[in-house]
């Protein structure tokens, strides 16, 4: 597998982990504590504060802008590799906004791995030629 393989593949299992995390998260809402059940439940119950609709959508954008610049990457477009870095650095920052969050282990696990992945996108990125060979 030449570097350049490496690298989609990455990408590709970056989000392909993101959404199954997703996904199993859902399935694993019942496996968690009922006080924590209970918790989810009031909580998907409140209404959203100003602060969190704005929060809600700066998210949304993040997420559609880190899809667009890892379809970028993958396609090796010049203009995707500052802004994947720009757009990721800002997203993982922006967490912190969010406040907790309520997850099972097992999904959490499945999510880890897409931050393993960018943390491989990005080290491909920086030290290596990646987007310079003729593979």
């Amino acid at each position: 597998m030449n570097i350049k393989m490496a690298f989609r593949a990455a990408i590709i299992i970056e989000w392909g982990s993101a959404i199954l995390a997703v996904w199993v998260s859902e399935l694993f809402i019942s496996k968690l504590p009922l006080q924590l059940q209970e918790y989810l439940q009031w909580q998907s119950e409140q209404e959203f504060t100003d602060t969190e609709n704005i929060i809600f959508y700066a998210s949304m954008f993040l997420l559609l802008a880190c899809l667009i610049t890892s379809i970028g990457l993958y396609l090796f477009k010049p203009w995707a590799k500052q802004a994947y870095i720009f757009v990721r650095v800002v997203a993982l920052t922006a967490i912190v906004a969010m406040g907790p969050v309520v997850d099972h282990a097992f999904p959490s696990a499945i999510d880890t791995i897409s931050t393993v992945m960018f943390g491989f996108i990005l080290a491909l990125l920086l030290y290596t030629n990646v987007y310079k060979t003729e593979q």
